[in-house]
């Protein structure tokens, strides 16, 4: 049996534009897309719009109301098929000096029902150094994947896959956003053998990234499902192998998972460079 035949189909929920700037008191509107793992747009399926934390910004059907200063998580959730399928983007209220957020470890991975913690520092305009925020928020996404506390300590699920640790951090009156990647998996479970095509691609800004890949070891199984996943989260969207970045600039891992009925799992990952790299300005 040809393994590709018999994948299960995912799919992905988009929102345009992911990454929303506003003023408060401004208003902006998002269109929410829903693609199958083949590309074509699914018609006919409500969604719900939530922003986290929601003193940043009020969702009105398809309408952000920027509220107060702040950096949020705009969530866009789709019943298909029983489940509920999310999609995420960012929600950034006032356009002053942001900070730069780290999380550490910036890649971690971790077994179903266990936990791990995770701590956050900023380094805020005109300092180098790093320094304790005042006040973390932390999210993951998809938030099925686990909780996290207040104190960075993540319960993962059930659920096996890629996932992202947010942290919303604030000192004094600024406020940034930083994250870090998640594998929730046992890494023995690890047997099917993924490849991607290309495993490095350089792209200017407006171009798409088509991607194929192939699995071995897994023509005696049916029922492999397959989904495609950007790390960082923000960089831009999959609509089924097709890559489309949302940034002028970036540089990012594209992770393709694959998982049988059992939670045995494959996965790769590739790279992809969106636009010229930024000049390095070095001390001779």
């Amino acid at each position: 049996m040809n393994p590709i035949v018999a994948l299960i189909a995912y799919i992905n929920v988009i929102i345009n534009p992911s990454t929303v700037v506003l003023d408060p008191g401004e208003e902006s509107v998002v269109e929410v897309k829903v693609v199958d793992d083949s590309g074509h747009i699914l018609t006919g399926l409500d969604y719900e719009l939530s922003v986290l934390p929601p003193r940043v910004a009020r969702v009105r059907g398809n309408h952000i109301l920027g509220l107060r200063r702040g950096i949020g998580v705009l969530i866009a959730s789709v019943k298909y098929r029983d489940t509920i399928q999310t999609g995420y983007g960012i929600v950034i209220v006032g356009r002053s000096n942001r900070l730069r957020v780290m999380v550490m470890p910036h890649r971690a991975q971790v077994e179903p029902g266990d936990t791990i913690r995770f701590r956050a520092m900023v380094r805020v305009p005109g300092n180098r150094r790093l320094i304790v925020p005042e006040h973390i928020q932390w999210m993951v996404l998809p938030a099925y994947m686990g909780r996290i506390d207040e104190d960075g300590l993540f319960h993962a699920a059930d659920h096996k896959g890629p996932a992202r640790i947010v942290a919303v951090a604030t000192w004094h009156d600024l406020r940034g956003l930083g994250s870090a990647g998640l594998l929730v998996g046992n890494l023995r479970d690890r047997v099917y053998e993924v490849h991607i095509t290309p495993q490095f691609a350089r792209i200017q800004p407006g171009d798409t990234l088509f991607l194929s890949y192939t699995i071995q070891n897994s023509a005696e199984n049916s029922g492999l499902k397959v989904k495609w996943f950007i790390d960082p989260p923000f960089l831009g969207h999959f609509e089924g192998n097709r890559f489309v970045p949302e940034v002028r600039h970036g540089r990012g891992a594209i992770i393709l998972w694959v998982e049988d009925e059992s939670g045995k799992f494959g996965f790769a990952r590739s790279v992809v460079v969106i636009g010229r790299p930024a000049p390095s300005h070095r001390r001779r």
